[in-house]
Parts: C-alpha cells; sequence; structure tokens
C-alpha cells in the first residue's frame, strides 16, 4: 500500500471515530505534524457540530460524505465567498463619499452697535465649526471672519459685525470635510 493508500485509509479511520475536545485538535494535525487543510479543519468540526445535535450514527455518515469530494467544493465555495467579499469591500472604497450640504440661511437681528446676530437652528451638522465671512472690504480683515460651533442638535449662534447690505458668507466643516458656502446679504430690517 502506497502513501496516498495509507493516508486516505487513516483520514476514514479518523472520521468515523467520535471525536472529543483533545482528540479534536490532535486529529487537525496530520502523521509529519502539519496543520491539515482548512477545507479539512471545517469538515471535522461540522463533523463535531452534527455529532453533539444531531447524533452520532448521523454524524458518521455525514463525515464520510465529508471526505467523498466535499472538501473541493468547500474550497470552491470558500473562493469565492472570498472574492465576493474583496469585490464589495474594493467597492466600498472606491464610492465617493458625500459632501456637506450647504448650511441653511441663518436668521438675523439687527444690534445697535454694528453687529448682527446671526442664529440657525439644524442648519449644520451636529458639532460642526461654523464659518462666517463678511464680504466688506471697509472691515479690517480680523473683524470680516468669525466662527463658532455647533451644538449637538445642529443649532448655532453667532454675533458678527456687519450692517445691513452686507454680503456674507457662512460655510460648515465637520471632521477634514468642508461645506459650499452659502451666500446671503444681511437685510435692512
Amino acid at each position: 500500500m502506497n502513501a496516498d493508500g495509507r493516508e486516505n485509509e487513516r483520514r476514514a479511520s479518523t472520521a468515523a471515530t467520535p471525536l472529543s475536545g483533545t482528540s479534536l485538535v490532535a486529529n487537525l494535525v496530520d502523521a509529519k505534524g502539519c496543520s491539515v487543510a482548512a477545507s479539512e479543519q471545517i469538515a471535522v468540526i461540522s463533523w463535531v457540530h452534527v455529532a453533539l445535535w444531531g447524533g452520532a450514527k448521523y454524524a458518521t455518515k455525514f463525515a464520510g460524505r465529508l471526505q467523498e469530494g466535499t472538501g473541493l467544493r468547500m474550497r470552491r465555495a470558500l473562493r469565492v465567498v472570498f472574492a465576493a467579499i474583496v469585490v464589495l469591500a474594493l467597492a466600498a472604497c472606491a464610492s465617493p463619499t458625500l459632501p456637506l450640504p450647504p448650511p441653511a440661511i441663518p436668521s438675523t437681528t439687527l444690534e445697535a452697535d454694528g453687529r448682527v446676530t446671526l442664529r440657525s437652528d439644524h442648519g449644520v451638522e451636529p458639532n460642526a465649526l461654523v464659518v462666517i465671512l463678511n464680504h466688506n472690504e471697509s472691515l479690517p480683515l480680523n473683524q470680516r471672519v468669525a466662527g463658532t460651533l455647533a451644538d449637538t442638535e445642529g443649532t448655532w449662534e453667532q454675533t458678527v459685525i456687519a450692517s445691513p447690505g452686507d454680503i456674507l458668507d457662512v460655510t460648515q466643516e465637520f471632521g477634514s470635510m468642508r461645506s459650499a458656502q452659502t451666500t446671503f446679504r444681511v437685510p435692512s430690517k
């Protein structure tokens, strides 16, 4: 009897013998000390599962059928599943993320001292950074930009230096993304 015949005989006797927890681990290593193929490990683990839940008689028949060619089918099925997972993962990485929407136009309240209070309820992403830019070039640069953080509801309020007729840009930043700007003119009333 050649080496392949002895190996097949050893596997057949192993498949027909009920396995305990320690002999299961021992049977996953062949005579040379090398672990057997993953599909055969799955077959043995499946056999143990059936033995526990379906009875020893059914498990012996099940294990015998596994050795008659199911290993090749299992390997093919695992390859197909693995390929599908890889394709889906690559497709998910390649799909673009949705951009942040521009902020909603805030309500304005004119203050007596040349300031305007801007307020927006749920107008940006929760916890976003809101940046306001005034296009009025007569103001110093440090008075043309203001910012605030939105609360957990996306609501924010900020008082800025502005006059009726000034054009303001409002953007939001969240993480590494920045939205398109919302541009509006400060109303006179």
